[in-house]
Protein backbone atom coordinates (compact mmCIF):
# COMPACT_ATOMS: atom_id res chain seq x y z
CA UNK A 1 0.00 0.00 0.00
CA UNK A 2 1.41 3.14 -1.41
CA UNK A 3 2.13 5.90 1.94
CA UNK A 4 -0.23 8.64 1.96
CA UNK A 5 0.22 12.31 4.24
CA UNK A 6 -1.32 13.26 7.54
CA UNK A 7 -4.05 15.99 7.01
CA UNK A 8 -2.51 19.52 8.23
CA UNK A 9 -3.82 19.28 11.51
CA UNK A 10 -1.70 15.68 12.22
CA UNK A 11 -2.76 13.31 14.69
CA UNK A 12 -5.41 15.91 16.52
CA UNK A 13 -6.61 16.45 12.87
CA UNK A 14 -8.03 12.65 13.06
CA UNK A 15 -9.99 12.02 16.24
CA UNK A 16 -12.76 13.91 14.34
CA UNK A 17 -12.68 10.99 11.31
CA UNK A 18 -16.26 9.25 11.73
CA UNK A 19 -16.69 5.74 12.26
CA UNK A 20 -15.83 2.98 9.71
CA UNK A 21 -18.65 0.67 9.17
CA UNK A 22 -16.80 -2.12 7.42
CA UNK A 23 -19.93 -4.28 7.24
CA UNK A 24 -21.69 -2.07 5.06
CA UNK A 25 -18.63 -1.29 2.48
CA UNK A 26 -17.38 -4.24 1.76
CA UNK A 27 -18.15 -7.66 3.50
CA UNK A 28 -20.52 -8.67 0.70
CA UNK A 29 -18.78 -7.55 -1.92
CA UNK A 30 -17.03 -10.17 -4.55
CA UNK A 31 -13.75 -10.30 -2.55
CA UNK A 32 -15.48 -11.79 0.62
CA UNK A 33 -14.94 -15.99 0.69
CA UNK A 34 -15.47 -18.48 3.27
CA UNK A 35 -12.36 -20.19 4.79
CA UNK A 36 -13.22 -23.58 4.26
CA UNK A 37 -11.51 -25.80 6.86
CA UNK A 38 -9.24 -28.94 5.05
CA UNK A 39 -8.51 -26.33 1.38
CA UNK A 40 -6.81 -23.97 3.58
CA UNK A 41 -6.01 -24.98 7.39
CA UNK A 42 -3.35 -27.07 8.69
CA UNK A 43 -4.40 -29.53 11.77
CA UNK A 44 -2.35 -29.18 14.62
CA UNK A 45 -4.16 -30.83 17.63
CA UNK A 46 -7.56 -32.98 17.82
CA UNK A 47 -8.42 -30.03 20.67
CA UNK A 48 -8.63 -26.26 20.20
CA UNK A 49 -6.02 -24.48 18.90
CA UNK A 50 -5.73 -21.08 21.92
CA UNK A 51 -2.64 -19.60 20.54
CA UNK A 52 -1.00 -19.18 17.67
CA UNK A 53 2.63 -16.93 17.10
CA UNK A 54 4.90 -16.50 14.49
CA UNK A 55 8.35 -16.31 15.12
CA UNK A 56 10.15 -12.46 14.84
CA UNK A 57 12.78 -13.89 12.54
CA UNK A 58 10.29 -15.64 10.98
CA UNK A 59 11.61 -19.34 10.98
CA UNK A 60 9.09 -20.91 13.20
CA UNK A 61 5.28 -21.25 13.50
CA UNK A 62 4.29 -21.86 16.72
CA UNK A 63 0.80 -23.18 18.08
CA UNK A 64 -0.88 -23.85 21.51
CA UNK A 65 -3.97 -26.14 21.83
CA UNK A 66 -5.95 -26.43 24.96
CA UNK A 67 -4.77 -30.10 25.88
CA UNK A 68 -1.49 -28.63 27.02
CA UNK A 69 0.22 -29.35 23.55
CA UNK A 70 2.43 -26.75 21.95
CA UNK A 71 3.72 -27.80 18.34
CA UNK A 72 6.23 -25.56 16.30
CA UNK A 73 6.63 -25.72 12.98
CA UNK A 74 8.56 -24.60 9.85
CA UNK A 75 7.11 -21.27 9.32
CA UNK A 76 8.53 -21.41 5.42
CA UNK A 77 6.58 -24.12 4.71
CA UNK A 78 4.39 -25.57 7.20
CA UNK A 79 6.65 -28.35 8.27
CA UNK A 80 6.17 -29.67 11.78
CA UNK A 81 9.14 -29.68 13.12
CA UNK A 82 8.53 -31.01 16.98
CA UNK A 83 5.75 -31.06 19.78
CA UNK A 84 6.28 -29.91 23.35
CA UNK A 85 3.80 -31.77 25.60
CA UNK A 86 2.14 -30.33 29.17
CA UNK A 87 3.16 -26.82 28.31
CA UNK A 88 -0.22 -25.89 30.72
CA UNK A 89 -4.18 -26.43 30.76
CA UNK A 90 -6.49 -24.38 28.66
CA UNK A 91 -3.22 -21.87 27.02
CA UNK A 92 -4.68 -18.38 26.16
CA UNK A 93 -1.85 -17.42 24.54
CA UNK A 94 1.88 -17.40 23.04
CA UNK A 95 5.07 -14.72 22.20
CA UNK A 96 8.30 -15.54 21.14
CA UNK A 97 11.22 -12.99 22.07
CA UNK A 98 12.94 -10.70 19.94
CA UNK A 99 15.68 -12.65 19.01
CA UNK A 100 13.29 -15.78 18.06
CA UNK A 101 15.12 -17.97 20.98
CA UNK A 102 12.59 -17.93 23.37
CA UNK A 103 8.69 -19.02 23.53
CA UNK A 104 6.48 -17.72 26.23
CA UNK A 105 2.86 -19.10 26.87
CA UNK A 106 0.07 -18.59 29.57
CA UNK A 107 -2.86 -20.39 30.80
CA UNK A 108 -5.32 -20.16 32.94
CA UNK A 109 -3.97 -22.83 35.37
CA UNK A 110 -1.89 -19.11 36.40
CA UNK A 111 1.25 -20.75 35.00
CA UNK A 112 3.70 -18.91 32.56
CA UNK A 113 5.29 -21.38 30.55
CA UNK A 114 8.76 -20.53 29.20
CA UNK A 115 10.70 -22.54 26.76
CA UNK A 116 14.24 -22.69 24.55
CA UNK A 117 13.42 -22.85 20.89
CA UNK A 118 17.09 -23.51 19.91
CA UNK A 119 17.91 -25.96 22.61
CA UNK A 120 14.49 -27.81 22.75
CA UNK A 121 14.42 -27.39 26.68
CA UNK A 122 12.20 -25.84 29.48
CA UNK A 123 13.43 -22.75 30.91
CA UNK A 124 11.13 -22.46 33.66
CA UNK A 125 7.42 -23.33 34.53
CA UNK A 126 6.49 -20.57 36.99
CA UNK A 127 2.40 -19.87 38.46
CA UNK A 128 1.48 -16.34 39.20
CA UNK A 129 1.49 -15.24 43.20
CA UNK A 130 -2.04 -15.76 43.68
CA UNK A 131 -2.77 -18.21 41.23
CA UNK A 132 -5.31 -17.07 39.08
CA UNK A 133 -5.83 -17.22 35.45
CA UNK A 134 -3.22 -15.38 33.14
CA UNK A 135 -4.65 -14.17 30.03
CA UNK A 136 -1.92 -12.71 27.58
CA UNK A 137 1.97 -12.61 27.53
CA UNK A 138 4.35 -10.66 25.70
CA UNK A 139 8.18 -9.67 25.81
CA UNK A 140 9.26 -6.85 26.94
CA UNK A 141 12.76 -7.54 25.56
CA UNK A 142 15.19 -10.71 25.39
CA UNK A 143 15.75 -10.48 29.10
CA UNK A 144 12.59 -10.37 30.19
CA UNK A 145 8.97 -11.27 29.89
CA UNK A 146 5.65 -10.22 31.02
CA UNK A 147 1.96 -11.39 31.67
CA UNK A 148 -1.86 -10.36 32.80
CA UNK A 149 -4.61 -11.69 34.40
CA UNK A 150 -7.61 -12.35 36.51
CA UNK A 151 -5.07 -11.39 39.95
CA UNK A 152 -5.05 -7.63 38.57
CA UNK A 153 -0.98 -7.83 38.09
CA UNK A 154 1.49 -6.89 35.61
CA UNK A 155 4.26 -9.80 36.20
CA UNK A 156 7.54 -9.73 34.88
CA UNK A 157 9.92 -12.82 34.53
CA UNK A 158 13.49 -13.18 33.85
CA UNK A 159 13.81 -15.02 30.46
CA UNK A 160 16.96 -17.08 31.62
CA UNK A 161 15.68 -18.33 34.96
CA UNK A 162 11.72 -17.55 35.41
CA UNK A 163 12.82 -15.56 38.62
CA UNK A 164 9.58 -12.52 39.33
CA UNK A 165 11.37 -9.67 38.96
CA UNK A 166 8.47 -7.37 39.50
CA UNK A 167 4.69 -7.49 40.16
CA UNK A 168 2.98 -4.11 39.40
CA UNK A 169 -1.00 -3.60 40.35
CA UNK A 170 -2.71 -2.54 37.39
CA UNK A 171 -6.69 -4.45 37.95
CA UNK A 172 -7.62 -7.24 36.40
CA UNK A 173 -6.54 -7.25 32.51
CA UNK A 174 -7.00 -9.47 29.35
CA UNK A 175 -4.15 -7.92 26.88
CA UNK A 176 -0.83 -6.31 27.06
CA UNK A 177 1.78 -4.76 25.02
CA UNK A 178 5.41 -3.01 25.56
CA UNK A 179 5.69 0.74 23.78
CA UNK A 180 9.67 0.39 25.13
CA UNK A 181 11.28 -0.67 28.02
CA UNK A 182 9.87 1.64 29.96
CA UNK A 183 5.93 1.79 29.01
CA UNK A 184 3.58 -1.04 28.95
CA UNK A 185 -0.15 -0.76 27.53
CA UNK A 186 -2.63 -2.95 29.78
CA UNK A 187 -6.45 -3.89 28.30
CA UNK A 188 -8.41 -4.20 31.27
CA UNK A 189 -11.57 -5.66 32.20
CA UNK A 190 -13.46 -2.57 32.41
CA UNK A 191 -12.98 -1.33 29.02
CA UNK A 192 -10.17 0.79 29.87
CA UNK A 193 -6.39 0.93 28.95
CA UNK A 194 -3.68 1.75 30.52
CA UNK A 195 -0.19 3.48 30.17
CA UNK A 196 1.94 2.10 33.13
CA UNK A 197 5.33 3.18 33.48
CA UNK A 198 8.13 -0.04 34.47
CA UNK A 199 9.02 0.11 37.28
CA UNK A 200 7.19 2.64 39.42
CA UNK A 201 3.96 0.95 38.43
CA UNK A 202 2.69 4.99 37.57
CA UNK A 203 0.15 4.83 35.16
CA UNK A 204 0.70 7.91 32.57
CA UNK A 205 -2.76 7.92 30.74
CA UNK A 206 -6.10 5.63 30.81
CA UNK A 207 -7.61 5.63 27.49
CA UNK A 208 -11.95 5.32 27.59
CA UNK A 209 -13.22 4.02 24.57
CA UNK A 210 -14.03 0.33 24.55
CA UNK A 211 -16.92 0.74 27.18
CA UNK A 212 -19.07 -1.93 26.80
CA UNK A 213 -16.78 -4.68 28.12
CA UNK A 214 -13.05 -5.98 28.12
CA UNK A 215 -10.42 -5.10 26.20
CA UNK A 216 -9.14 -8.47 24.80
CA UNK A 217 -6.35 -7.49 22.47
CA UNK A 218 -3.30 -4.13 22.54
CA UNK A 219 -0.36 -4.15 20.16
CA UNK A 220 2.21 -1.21 18.97
CA UNK A 221 2.64 0.09 15.75
CA UNK A 222 6.65 0.09 14.88
CA UNK A 223 6.58 3.43 15.50
CA UNK A 224 5.92 2.96 19.00
CA UNK A 225 3.54 5.60 19.07
CA UNK A 226 0.35 4.38 17.90
CA UNK A 227 -1.83 1.84 19.51
CA UNK A 228 -4.39 -0.60 18.30
CA UNK A 229 -6.72 -1.97 20.43
CA UNK A 230 -10.30 -4.44 20.06
CA UNK A 231 -12.66 -5.26 22.43
CA UNK A 232 -15.95 -6.92 23.48
CA UNK A 233 -17.85 -3.87 22.02
CA UNK A 234 -16.99 -5.25 18.48
CA UNK A 235 -14.43 -1.90 17.68
CA UNK A 236 -11.01 -1.82 16.59
CA UNK A 237 -9.84 1.42 18.18
CA UNK A 238 -6.24 3.14 17.05
CA UNK A 239 -5.01 5.78 19.41
CA UNK A 240 -1.96 8.08 19.66
CA UNK A 241 -0.36 7.14 22.95
CA UNK A 242 1.68 10.38 23.21
CA UNK A 243 -0.14 11.98 26.09
CA UNK A 244 0.84 15.52 25.67
CA UNK A 245 -1.85 15.67 22.82
CA UNK A 246 -4.69 13.67 24.63
CA UNK A 247 -7.51 15.57 25.61
CA UNK A 248 -10.32 14.28 27.74
CA UNK A 249 -12.09 11.90 27.81
CA UNK A 250 -11.27 9.76 24.85
CA UNK A 251 -7.57 10.71 25.02
CA UNK A 252 -5.74 10.59 21.97
CA UNK A 253 -8.25 7.97 19.53
CA UNK A 254 -7.72 8.54 15.94
CA UNK A 255 -10.50 6.57 14.52
CA UNK A 256 -12.13 3.06 14.80
CA UNK A 257 -12.78 0.60 12.51
CA UNK A 258 -17.01 -1.73 13.01
CA UNK A 259 -17.56 -4.83 11.08
CA UNK A 260 -16.77 -7.39 13.49
CA UNK A 261 -20.19 -8.73 14.77
CA UNK A 262 -19.39 -9.35 18.49
CA UNK A 263 -16.06 -9.01 20.35
CA UNK A 264 -12.58 -8.51 18.56
CA UNK A 265 -10.57 -10.85 20.04
CA UNK A 266 -7.54 -9.82 18.50
CA UNK A 267 -5.91 -7.58 16.17
CA UNK A 268 -2.19 -7.01 14.50
CA UNK A 269 -0.72 -4.01 12.28
CA UNK A 270 1.48 -5.16 9.22
CA UNK A 271 5.30 -4.38 10.11
CA UNK A 272 5.89 -0.64 8.86
CA UNK A 273 2.18 0.57 9.20
CA UNK A 274 1.33 3.64 10.29
CA UNK A 275 -1.59 6.00 11.64
CA UNK A 276 -1.50 7.01 7.42
CA UNK A 277 -1.09 3.83 5.69
CA UNK A 278 -0.97 -0.10 5.95
CA UNK A 279 -2.45 -3.08 7.22
CA UNK A 280 -4.77 -4.47 10.41
CA UNK A 281 -5.63 -8.16 10.45
CA UNK A 282 -8.38 -9.27 12.82
CA UNK A 283 -10.42 -12.02 14.29
CA UNK A 284 -13.04 -12.50 16.60
CA UNK A 285 -16.03 -14.16 18.31
CA UNK A 286 -18.47 -14.09 14.99
CA UNK A 287 -16.30 -16.55 13.63
CA UNK A 288 -14.28 -14.01 10.53
CA UNK A 289 -10.39 -13.04 9.75
CA UNK A 290 -11.06 -8.91 8.55
CA UNK A 291 -8.37 -7.10 6.68
CA UNK A 292 -8.63 -3.58 6.79
CA UNK A 293 -6.78 -0.78 4.60
CA UNK A 294 -5.65 1.96 7.24
CA UNK A 295 -5.53 4.73 4.37
CA UNK A 296 -9.04 4.28 3.28
CA UNK A 297 -10.42 3.13 6.77
CA UNK A 298 -11.97 0.38 5.38
CA UNK A 299 -12.49 -3.42 5.32
CA UNK A 300 -10.19 -5.20 2.40
CA UNK A 301 -11.53 -8.59 2.22
CA UNK A 302 -13.31 -10.90 5.20
CA UNK A 303 -13.71 -14.55 5.73
CA UNK A 304 -16.06 -16.82 7.52
CA UNK A 305 -14.43 -19.54 9.47
CA UNK A 306 -17.68 -21.67 9.07
CA UNK A 307 -18.51 -21.22 13.03
CA UNK A 308 -15.24 -22.02 14.04
CA UNK A 309 -14.42 -18.56 16.50
CA UNK A 310 -11.13 -17.51 16.35
CA UNK A 311 -8.81 -16.35 19.10
CA UNK A 312 -5.46 -15.40 17.92
CA UNK A 313 -4.08 -14.21 14.81
CA UNK A 314 0.36 -13.38 14.39
CA UNK A 315 1.75 -11.98 11.03
CA UNK A 316 5.43 -12.59 10.07
CA UNK A 317 8.34 -9.92 10.46
CA UNK A 318 8.22 -9.06 6.47
CA UNK A 319 4.41 -8.79 6.50
CA UNK A 320 3.79 -11.28 4.17
CA UNK A 321 2.28 -13.91 6.08
CA UNK A 322 -0.42 -14.43 8.79
CA UNK A 323 -1.47 -17.34 10.93
CA UNK A 324 -4.89 -17.60 12.88
CA UNK A 325 -5.49 -19.99 15.15
CA UNK A 326 -9.25 -21.65 16.83
CA UNK A 327 -11.12 -24.74 16.68
CA UNK A 328 -9.29 -27.72 15.86
CA UNK A 329 -7.17 -25.75 13.13
CA UNK A 330 -4.84 -22.95 12.26
CA UNK A 331 -4.26 -21.34 8.79
CA UNK A 332 -1.56 -19.65 6.96
CA UNK A 333 -2.13 -17.38 4.27
CA UNK A 334 -0.08 -14.89 1.95
CA UNK A 335 -1.35 -11.36 3.15
CA UNK A 336 0.13 -10.23 -0.26
CA UNK A 337 -1.69 -12.45 -2.57
CA UNK A 338 -4.89 -13.35 -0.11
CA UNK A 339 -3.95 -17.01 -0.73
CA UNK A 340 -3.55 -19.59 1.27
CA UNK A 341 0.35 -19.96 1.79
CA UNK A 342 0.66 -23.67 2.16
CA UNK A 343 -1.74 -26.45 3.93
Amino acid sequence: LGATSLPAGGLASSLASPVVNGTDRAVKNKADRALTGADRTVKLSSLNVGAVAISSCGTHLCTAATDGTVHVHDAANGAHLYAIENAGECIKHCAVSPDGRTLALVATDSHMFQYDLVTRREISRDPNPVRTPLFDVAFRNNETVSAVGMAGSLYVRSTATGELLASIKTGPAFSLAWRDEGVCAVGAINGSIKLVKYPTGEVLHTFLGHQHGQVYSVRFFDDRRTLVSGGADGSIRVWDTHWDTMEPPHGGEVFKLVGHKGPVFRVCCVPGATVAAGTLVSVGADCTIAVWDISSRSLTRRWEANGCQLTNVSISPDGRTFAVGGGHTAAVWDLVTLQERYK
